[in-house]
């Protein structure tokens, strides 16, 4: 009976987790396509989509019948989206400079380099989700120099 009511925390951490992991992963692979433009990294780059697509689903398939969630659902859902846009965005553009025969640059490398180091940021620095990193349990009172709410009627 109490395996029902399992919290399901450490499911959703894990998976976007393992999601931002993959995008890092992806986004180095859009660097070294950058640099050589060879079709076998651009391969490489179309399988670790597939492989975050579906840690992706699997999320999805997760959080759709559970009803208590680490956070909020929505932002679950939004966090894990948004995440997988970022690798999405990389698959693209590589197929689309294949397609168009775009040669790269050295600003093409650059942006390719700051995405890379962006998405490593994410993953390696993302908040602790919990208790501590709600947003119900931040207030404009915790932070210094903050002004007390005042009472209603009161001038």
């Amino acid at each position: 009976m109490y395996g029902f009511f399992k919290h399901k925390e450490d499911v959703f951490h894990n998976l976007i987790a393992q999601q931002a992991s993959l995008t890092v992963a992806g986004l180095a692979l859009l660097c070294k396509y950058v640099e050589a433009q060879s079709p076998e990294v651009a391969e490489e780059l179309s399988l670790k989509e597939k492989e975050a697509d579906e840690v992706r689903r699997i999320l999805i398939d997760e959080l759709n019948p559970t009803f208590n969630t680490p956070f909020d659902r929505q932002d679950i859902f939004s966090l894990s989206r948004t995440i997988d846009d970022v690798l999405d965005y990389a698959y693209s553009t590589v197929d689309e400079m294949e397609v168009l025969n775009v040669k790269t640059t050295k600003y093409i490398q650059r942006i390719a380099s700051l995405l890379k180091d962006a998405a490593y940021e994410i993953s390696a620095r993302r908040p602790p989700f919990g208790e501590s990193s709600r947003s119900g349990d931040r207030t404009c009172a915790t932070r210094k120099g903050a002004r007390k709410p005042r009472r209603a009627g009161l001038s």
